[in-house]
Order: structure tokens, then C-alpha cells, then sequence
């Protein structure tokens, strides 16, 4: 009861679209896209304000030690590394910091589960950039801020942040062909899911994936996988999507992909195959991104939706122990990351 008055609360009206999360509506392969907007309703009692979503990383993790500069040193390239970099970046007068250490900033605030400042760290990054004459890495900053307020149900300040990453491609074509127009072609692909056209959504993925292919950027292509996938599953063609999935964690098993995009590879992927009905698979690889996350030594979103997906596939084994278990160590993860995906854990 509480879940339908949560997730479905316009039972009965009319409307000129569906509630992606609407429990009436819901097709069973919209469950990836939805579980973060329900992770955020079922919690509306905690009256947490401040959007935020797990995308704080993205170049800044694949060349961390170039960025952070002389002064690194081995302490801050495994437990404790972001802790450092946000120490020594805090440190200074916000209004000195460059844009590229902005992005350090906020990733640093991310794996140390501070939402509310990351997002405060792009946003001025965002018009660092713009000011500096760095359109491209300016656009990077919209896909970052159109996810972060996009998982959390923001829909329409995630559209304007997607809608500034377009018009900045627009004005600078020359540069359409870059990478960070293939991003722009993910983010599109989910509001395309989401708008209940998955036929284009395939088709924006390839582009992304085509991108990713032709410059050689193994985060993009794992992450255009994984869209691309969940999009043909949704027009009917599950092998093909499931294929597309597979090819996807193949980078994950490879320890090819960013922390960020690892874990952002197994929860699409996972909750995918539980959709579907594959729940061995489905478990086989929770199992190993429980693993994954037991690895990480900083940030506790991952870990916390990790144990949710977990919880849930042992309950569908029985095995109610492990489950109830799983389920608590969520809900204290999630909590001290942001209260507001601690709803799932909790019901």
C-alpha cells in the first residue's frame, strides 16, 4: 500500500504521460530506469531536499593522479585518496579554484557522500568552463548535472541541464563528432526510455556506442551498451539486449571501466536480468558486485544498492537470513550516503 501511494499517486486521472514509475503502467523492462526514482519516493518521509545522483566521476577518475598534480604521493592512491584530494582542494578559497579542480572536488565529495556539495561543485565548474572557452568540458558538466537531478526525479531541471549540454554541441559544430556528444547520446537514450520510445532510444545508444568504438573511450561504450540493451529489451528483442548487457560486463570483469561506470554497468545490467527472469544470472552477479564493492575504499551508494538487489534475490531463494541481513547493512549504507535511497532497503 504504501509503495502504490508512493509511486502511483494519480490512480485514476487522466494524464498526458504516464509515471515511468507508476506501478499501473509499468512494463517489466522499465525496472533499471525506474529503481532509483522509486529508491527516492518510497523515502519521501525522510523530506530530503537536495538532488543528487551517483555521477560524479568521469574523466577526473581515469586521469586522477595527472590531475592531482605534484604532491601525490602512494597514500592517496588507494584508501583515502579522495579524502586527500578534497582535503588539499578545500583548502583554498573556493573562488580560486580552477575548473578542472572543481571537477576533482566534486568527485572527491561524491565517493565521500556529500550530494548537496557536489552538485554545488559542477554547477560552478559548469560556468568555469563556459567562461574559459571550454565548451566541450562545459557539456560534460550538464551530463553530470542532468543525471544528478534525473535519478532523483527532477525531470524538468534534468531536461534543462541536458537541454544546455545540446545547445552548447549546437553552437559548436565543429565539435560535434567528440566524444561528449556521444554522452549527450546516452542521457538522451534515458529520457527516451523513460518517454516510452524505446525504438529511438536504440537507436540514440548506437550512436553512442558508435562513438565510444571510433575514439577508442571504453567508459562510453560500456555505457552505451548497457542503455542499448535495456532499450532493445524494451521493443521486444531481449536477446539481442541481453547480449548487449553481456558485452557490457565483460568490461566490468575486465576491471576495465571507472569505478563509477562499474557500478553503474552491474545495477542496470542486474536489474535487468531479474526483470526478465533470469535470476540465476541475476544472482551470480550480484554476487560478484557485492565482491566488487567490498573493494571499494571510499563511497557508500554502490555498496548500499548492491545489498538491495541482493536482499531481494535471497529472498527469491528463501534464503531470508542472508536477505534480512543484506537488507539492514543497505538501509545504514545508504543512509549515511544520502537518506534518500535508503527507502528500498527499509521496506
Amino acid at each position: 500500500d504504501h509503495l502504490g501511494a508512493e509511486v502511483g499517486e494519480d490512480h485514476g486521472t487522466e494524464r498526458a504521460r504516464p509515471d515511468p514509475c507508476d506501478l499501473d503502467d509499468l512494463d517489466p523492462v522499465q525496472w533499471p530506469h525506474c529503481l532509483l526514482l522509486v529508491f527516492v519516493r518510497l523515502s519521501a518521509t525522510d523530506h530530503c531536499t537536495r538532488a543528487w545522483a551517483p555521477t560524479q566521476c568521469g574523466p577526473t577518475d581515469r586521469h586522477y593522479a595527472r590531475d592531482v598534480g605534484n604532491g601525490a604521493d602512494e597514500a592517496t592512491t588507494g584508501a583515502g585518496r579522495w579524502q586527500a584530494v578534497h582535503d588539499r582542494l578545500v583548502a583554498k578559497d573556493l573562488d580560486d579554484l580552477a575548473a578542472d579542480e572543481l571537477d576533482l572536488l566534486a568527485s572527491s565529495l561524491f565517493w565521500l557522500n556529500e550530494p548537496g556539495r557536489s552538485i554545488e561543485a559542477h554547477q560552478l565548474a559548469c560556468r568555469r568552463w563556459q567562461a574559459a572557452g571550454e565548451p566541450l568540458r562545459a557539456v560534460r558538466s550538464t551530463w553530470f548535472l542532468f543525471y544528478e537531478h534525473w535519478l532523483v526525479g527532477e525531470d524538468a531541471v534534468a531536461r534543462g541541464w541536458l537541454e544546455r549540454g545540446r545547445r552548447l554541441l549546437d553552437t559548436h559544430d565543429a565539435e560535434r563528432r567528440s566524444v561528449v556528444a556521444g554522452w549527450v547520446a546516452v542521457a538522451e537514450a534515458d529520457v527516451l526510455l523513460a518517454d516510452d520510445d524505446p525504438t529511438t532510444a536504440v537507436s540514440r545508444a548506437e550512436t553512442a556506442r558508435h562513438t565510444g568504438e571510433r575514439l577508442d573511450d571504453i567508459d562510453l561504450t560500456a555505457m552505451a551498451l548497457q542503455v542499448e540493451g535495456r532499450a532493445l529489451v524494451a521493443t521486444g528483442h531481449r536477446d539481442r539486449g541481453l547480449a548487449r548487457l553481456d558485452d557490457a560486463m565483460v568490461s566490468v570483469i575486465g576491471n576495465e571501466l571507472e569505478p563509477l561506470y562499474t557500478g553503474w554497468v552491474y545495477c542496470n545490467a542486474i536489474g535487468t536480468w531479474h526483470a526478465v527472469g533470469e535470476v540465476r544470472r541475476a544472482t551470480e552477479w550480484s554476487d560478484a558486485a557485492l565482491r566488487w564493492c567490498e573493494s571499494l575504499a571510499e563511497g557508500l551508494l554502490y555498496p548500499g544498492l548492491c545489498r538491495v538487489y541482493a536482499a531481494e534475490l535471497a529472498q527469491l531463494h528463501g534464503d531470508w537470513d542472508d536477505a534480512e541481513a543484506q537488507a539492514r547493512q543497505a538501509a545504514e549504507d545508504l543512509a549515511r550516503s544520502d537518506a534518500r535511497y535508503a527507502g528500498a532497503a527499509h521496506y
